[in-house]
């Protein structure tokens, strides 16, 4: 019988990716999948692997405790990481932990299968031709072909076109798709050839693309839309996108720009795109109708789908549809026409210029968005366009304006930046919003001078917990320890779930001391929260600047103390 290699990734399309890289250059390897850590854990144990690949972020276990975990029962067998890059810190991890090396999903085929070989011990394979994507053989994106994806079940279906030269940065972008409440027919290109070739053949709602574009020979990006003659929106994506570069950007058409190290903004990015796309084309089609006659004026007040008012000169109202009326939670037309919203927008030269459509100091037409309040108190959000209106003999005589209720879709888009920087199941910060304040601790430092605390926390014997009471009884001792630290924490503290077990609390303006002093406070509070089964956790304190001056430096001081008190305790 062949090796057995373990891929543990919770992204079906890296795992199948390495799966025919590994069986197209080995006739007798054995292939075992894991989509989380936890899974990876116990296949490790049952199937005993010649080798195992661990991806770093995994849910219910990350790469790092599984592999503590797996390492407690095999301490021979080969562990790889999975991640998207190096550190001295995280190398330091894995050194006390045994891991063998590292594979960074930026790496090419032929990196990834030295890597592998390496730890294995066995030469490569020559029978194939060249490298194989880590998207798979049937996923392979080179200059003849490009992947479908669809994510999601229900709902309407946005498609979208995606531009990058990295793996790693497509693999992201997939996984934030998967938060858009809609279906996404997502096709992934790598070059600015592709691209043109997959605008000539196929419609898209929206556009993804890597700055500077991959192998573009000095077209702008914005510019490949127009000569394919699509007015599609774009989304700009790159590494770190300065101010000015963005403003640059979406002054010569991009939709909205996203650094990829805030990649939780894509789904908001693609919905606010797609849904200003689908609303100007809706506008455009109701003003094309405004500028008839006045019988089809008379016919589109009866529009169910937008408010329309005529207004006059003083911005008062003259006439009001049923659907402005109801948007608003008026009783009656002759109620609405009362009312001054309509003038207060008139009379501001900035509202006035923005409603009208005309070019602002950007180069562009922004639309008009606003906030009304509707009778009962409430506020809706609501984009406005219009235009003048003139008499038989030239004279302006007032406006019309068409009014969208885009309250939803704002309320939608807020949702989803939540989603960004929560954890779905404790509801604490995820690890992404925690190095977000983490890094906003440094830079108050470099500004204040002063220090802060990171505790770090892991829960101790959870795989127990699961193995007695079933993971629903796991699950609510992760819930547990996360009421606790939020209950102990002040306001101006940050508890996150820090990947599976651990978590963290970012303690600002504070010394050792006192940090130590919270940590044993948070610990003995699970201990005696008066639920059952009892818990209770260990925990690391790091002091910035004391104890290192980088986010990794903190965190693998931190982590050290913790599995330091840790094995203590089990001693």
């Amino acid at each position: 019988m062949g090796s057995r290699v373990l891929i543990a990734d919770d992204h079906e399309m890296v795992r199948r990716g390495i799966r025919t890289l590994l069986e197209s250059f080995h006739r007798d390897i054995q292939v075992l999948e894991a989509s989380n850590g936890r899974e990876a854990v116990e296949k490790a144990i049952g199937s005993k692997p010649d080798l195992v690949i661990l991806d770093v972020s995994m849910p219910l276990l990350d790469g790092f405790s599984a592999a503590r975990e797996i390492r407690k029962v095999a301490a021979g067998t080969p562990i790889l990481i999975l991640t998207f890059e190096k550190s001295t810190a995280l190398t330091e991890i894995a050194k006390s932990i045994g891991i063998n090396g590292y594979i960074t999903k930026d790496e090419n085929a032929d990196t990834l299968l030295r890597a592998i070989d390496a730890a294995m011990g066995s030469p490569v394979d020559e029978k194939a031709n060249g490298p194989i994507d880590l998207q798979g053989q049937d996923a392979q994106l080179n200059d003849d072909s490009a992947r479908s994806h669809i994510l999601a079940e229900a709902g309407p279906v946005i498609r979208v076109l995606l531009l990058h030269s990295r793996v790693a940065c497509v693999e992201r972008c997939l996984e934030e798709f998967e938060h858009l409440q809609f279906r996404v027919d997502a096709d992934v290109v790598m070059t600015s050839g592709q691209f043109t070739d997959r605008l000539k053949s196929r419609w898209y709602d929206i556009v993804l693309a890597e700055y500077p574009i991959p192998h573009q020979q000095g077209t702008p990006t914005a510019e490949l839309l127009r000569l394919a003659g699509r007015n599609i929106p774009l989304i700009v994506v790159a590494d770190k996108i300065e101010p000015g570069l963005a403003a640059d950007l979406i002054a010569k058409g991009a939709a909205d720009c996203v650094d990829m190290d805030n990649p939780g903004q894509i789904p908001v990015a693609i919905l606010r795109a797609f849904n200003e796309y689908t609303s100007r084309t809706e506008r455009n089609r109701a003003e094309k109708r405004l500028q008839r006659t006045e019988a089809h004026y008379q016919a589109l007040m009866g529009n169910s789908a937008f408010g329309i008012c005529r207004c006059g000169m003083q911005g008062q109202f003259m006439d009001v549809n049923w659907a402005l009326v109801t948007m608003v939670g008026c009783e009656s037309k002759e109620e609405l026409l009362k009312s001054n919203l309509a003038a207060e927008i008139l009379h501001d030269p900035s509202n006035r210029a923005q409603l009208l459509g005309e070019v602002g100091e950007n180069g562009r037409v922004d639309p008009l968005e606003i906030a009304w309040g509707r009778k009962d108190g409430t506020s809706l959000t609501v984009r406005l366009s219009g235009r003048e209106v003139y008499t038989e003999e030239g004279e302006r005589d007032g406006y019309e304006i068409i009014v969208e209720d885009v309250t939803k879709q704002r309320e939608i888009e807020g949702e989803l930046r939540q989603q960004a920087a929560r954890d779905p199941l404790t509801g604490l910060a995820n690890y992404r919003h925690l190095l977000g304040v983490l890094d906003s601790e440094i830079k108050r430092f470099k500004r204040t001078g002063r220090e802060f605390a990171l505790v770090l926390f892991d829960l101790d014997k959870l795989k127990k917990i699961n193995d007695r009471y079933g993971h629903l009884t796991g699950s609510d001792a992760l819930c547990r320890l996360a009421e606790v630290l939020v209950a102990g924490c002040r306001n101006i503290d940050t508890a996150a779930r820090f990947g599976g077990d651990e978590f963290a609390v970012v303690l600002p303006e504070t010394g050792i001391e006192a940090a130590k002093s919270v940590a044993q406070r948070l610990c003995d509070n699970l201990a005696n929260d008066g639920r059952e089964p009892k818990l209770s956790v260990s925990a690391g304190v790091a002091i910035y600047p004391a104890d290192g001056t980088t986010i990794e430096t903190l965190l693998l001081v931190a982590d050290k103390q913790l599995y330091g008190n840790k094995a203590r305790v089990h001693d």
